[in-house]
């Protein structure tokens, strides 16, 4: 195929095929059907919130009682610290039953996001070449 490492862009996240970047957790385990649901919530309340300055989002810590993001924006911007608040609101909405929905807003350029946020991939901005 020509690439070393074929990604897959499947809701919002990347399902890495190379087997060193892949999950390590089986696919059907009850911590990644969890993780799926809330990459699958997180990505709806996303939806239409997404500003050219949001570098990158991650989900890390995921129980059933709890869930910490983590959001890079390029610069600071009020407006999109209230849309990350929206987006937390409507994943929050979007549970059976209350989930403790926790934040970590980095901001800053100059480093790859997802080496610098911890936690599964949902949301990263094509950047560069």
């Amino acid at each position: 195929m020509g690439h070393q490492n074929l990604r897959l862009r499947l809701a919002g996240y990347f399902l890495a095929l190379d087997p060193k970047i892949a999950d390590t957790e089986p696919v059907d385990s009850p911590r990644s059907e969890l993780e799926n649901w809330y990459v699958l919530c997180m990505v709806q309340a996303l939806y239409g919130g997404i500003s050219p300055n949001l570098r990158a989002v991650t989900l890390d810590q995921a129980t059933p009682d709890a869930a910490t993001f983590h959001f890079m924006l390029a610069e600071e911007s009020a407006d999109d610290r209230a849309e990350i608040d929206d987006a937390l609101f409507e994943f929050q909405a979007l549970q059976a039953r209350p989930v403790d929905c926790r934040s970590v807003v980095t901001v800053g350029q100059g480093f790859e996001p997802f080496r610098a946020l911890p936690g599964r991939g949902i949301y990263h901005r094509k950047e560069g070449d």
